[in-house]
């Protein structure tokens, strides 16, 4: 699964292969086993901010306790 992440090929394509090879009937089988952590995919924190950021913004939000 690194491997593939680090060739490029997607998250949405090496799943499946993934799940296939495991002989998975479906991808909740397979993702059981499965733990994705920034420790172990240190690019994938950057991938999915690069994909995601424009569908989740940044947000700035302030208490009533602190200054304008």
């Amino acid at each position: 699964m690194s491997k593939m992440f680090h060739e490029g090929i997607s998250h949405e394509v090496a799943l499946p292969l993934l799940m296939t090879y495991l002989g998975h009937a479906t991808l909740s089988e397979t993702g059981k086993y499965l733990k994705l952590t920034a420790e172990v995919f240190p690019d994938l924190v950057n991938q999915i901010n690069q994909i995601y950021s424009q569908i989740i913004p940044d947000l700035e939000v302030k208490t009533e306790y602190e200054d304008d």
